[in-house]
């Protein structure tokens, strides 16, 4: 029993001198610095509408490419003041200083009026523009209020808008 517990004490002491030695990690590269963010166009394939059917379906479907830019819009707003950036793109090939967003709407529920919040998801990958490595992904979350006077594609919009925001303020926390 005595050899068995001096064992162990030799093994955790082993262990500990390990645990606490200096070894130098070795990275595989340092994260190069990125100078132009380009955001691909919106995309809302394998979408989920909740609570929206008929007219307002239509109305959705004619209104994707203003929804789009509507992101777009929101998305410049807030970049600006955040991160090292200093120039965005919606659209060109991207190279070694390009960072790239992918933003995929899964989600659009405009809520009841009066009743329940409007909410929607978009996950959003972020890319290496020289390599087309995934660096990281992440969803936005919005959720907005349905007054009385506001139609499902009000909701919808400012939920879009909302989404565009949000994207800009992770990105900003992911770098």
């Amino acid at each position: 029993m005595r050899k068995f517990i001096a064992r162990c004490a030799a093994a955790a002491l082993v262990l500990s001198v390990a645990a606490c030695s200096s070894m130098q990690v070795k990275k595989d590269a340092i994260p190069p610095r990125y100078t132009t963010v380009l955001v691909k166009p919106l995309t809302f394939n394998d979408i989920f509408l909740q609570k929206v059917s008929g007219n307002e379906q239509e109305e959705f479907e004619h209104a994707k490419p203003a929804l789009a830019k509507a992101f777009n819009e929101s998305f410049s707003q807030a970049l600006p003041g955040s991160g090292s950036a200093r120039r965005l793109l919606f659209e060109g090939t991207p190279d070694q200083a390009t960072i790239v967003l992918e933003a995929k709407v899964s989600l659009l529920d405009p809520g009841i009026k009066r009743v329940l919040r409007g909410r929607g998801v978009a996950v959003c990958s972020l890319i290496d523009g020289g390599t087309g490595r995934l660096l990281g992904s992440f969803t936005v979350t919005p959720e907005v209020n349905r007054p009385d006077w506001q139609s499902a594609s009000e909701v919808i919009e400012a939920l879009v808008r909302s989404m565009g925001a949000g994207a800009a303020a992770q990105m900003a926390q992911a770098r």
